[in-house]
């Protein structure tokens, strides 16, 4: 019964089918009057029925123009006061309930002083009666009655119509929600995909840079020393292996960072993919307190010297690289020198932008400089005590 209500539409239709039943009873009942009807009760007829015509047709009972509505259920309640008092007992009362519903249900908040008026046009025939009987208390609680039913109900249809909105709007929001949750979606495997791509470029780079110099070398002496040649080729099978677990490390979605627990040791070993027989030297200034640093800070430094030593040997045919990394109350500083051609201009190779996006991803700022020889600078705050670390392992990303 309820579903019925529900609808403002719904409630109109049943109110008006209501309306006419009881409006056709009422001109039934006139017109079978064995006595006879005051002049003015068919003029006041026509003016109820019209009024209450053009509060229905023109949706005022929606409540669309409140003061229109205001008028027209007091127009309505007057007419009907003057009928009740021209015509008691005929059925009028029904009429005058159908108004106090109609101001019940229709009315966004109910109108004391329009209740009032209906509540008088009510017990209007008992009020100029002499002397006052026990039908004016019989009609007063009665209408009371009504009135407090109609209140219930009007509760009821409010609670469900709140509901079915916030369900509405609790749909609207999951539908939000479950858009959000795919592009979110969308965006962690974009980022994921960057991830592994950057690992794999990085890594995978720098072994087959290796690995090109040690067969170039093994190539040119494989004549003149095979010994020698042999023990090139032993470290160009270990490059390699390293290379697989490299690449092994950048699918593995579940090791975001690889943990470093020594920075010096981590650095020594990728110089030593540059065997000396390769022409390549390295110089390594670092500073111990650096081996205090997060892991993830570590990180960072290893795969930007990685980078670099891959860059510079590949695009500079650099021979000599400078590393200083040392740390001071401004933060780590991080510089990487070679003696590799310098172009006058620089275009940011996937490498550099790779280097770039790690050092600005915890904070730091990464610079390029030509003159007078290439040279990488690197600077990055300093992590200290256990609340700055936590925070760096879940604020910070390093974007491999």
């Amino acid at each position: 019964m309820l579903e019925l209500f529900a609808s403002v539409n719904n409630r109109i239709y049943v109110l008006l089918t209501f309306k006419v039943l009881l409006f056709m009873s009422f001109v039934h009942q006139l017109w079978n009057l064995d006595r006879p009807i005051p002049f003015a009760v068919w003029p006041l007829v026509g003016a109820l029925a019209l009024n209450d015509f053009i509060r229905g047709r023109y949706g005022l009972l929606s409540y669309r123009k409140r003061s229109a509505f205001v008028y027209s259920m007091a127009a309505s309640m007057f007419i009907l006061a003057a009928l009740n008092l021209l015509l008691p007992s005929i059925g009028i009362s029904a009429l005058i309930q159908l108004i106090l519903i109609e101001l019940i249900i229709f009315g966004d908040r109910l109108i004391p002083l329009l209740v009032g008026l209906d509540g008088m046009a009510y017990v209007l025939p008992d009020l100029v009666s002499f002397p006052l009987g026990d039908q004016l208390f019989n009609d007063v609680i009665n209408f009371a009655g009504f009135l407090v039913v109609g209140l219930l109900f009007r509760t009821i249809i409010a609670e469900k119509t709140r509901t079915e909105r916030l369900y509405s709007e609790l749909q609207d929001a999951n539908r939000k929600l479950q858009l959000y949750s795919s592009m979110v979606q969308e965006l962690t495997i974009t980022k994921e995909r960057t991830r592994i791509a950057q690992e794999m470029h990085d890594s995978i780079g720098h072994s087959l840079v290796a690995l090109g110099m040690n067969l170039e070398y093994a190539y040119q002496t494989v004549d003149q020393s095979p010994e020698r040649t042999k023990e090139v080729l032993g470290k160009t099978l270990l490059i390699s292996k390293e290379g697989m677990a490299s690449l092994r490390k950048a699918v593995d979605t579940l090791n975001p960072t690889n943990k470093i627990d020594h920075l010096r040791v981590a650095l020594n070993e990728l110089f030593s993919n540059f065997d000396p027989t390769t022409g390549v030297g390295f110089e390594l200034e670092l500073d111990s307190s650096i081996e205090e640093q997060p892991s993830k800070i570590k990180d960072c430094l290893l795969k930007t010297v990685r980078e670099a030593l891959t860059n510079g040997i590949r695009h500079g045919g650099a021979t000599r690289f400078h590393i200083r990394i040392v740390k001071s109350k401004e933060g780590i500083y991080m510089q990487i020198r070679n003696n590799g051609q310098v172009s006058h201009s620089l275009d940011k190779s996937y490498g550099l932008l790779g280097m770039e996006k790690r050092i600005t991803a915890l904070g730091g700022q990464m610079m390029i400089h030509l003159n007078p020889e290439f040279a990488i600078e690197v600077r990055l705050p300093v992590v200290s005590g256990k609340t700055e670390l936590n925070s760096m392992d879940k604020g910070g990303i390093c974007l491999d």
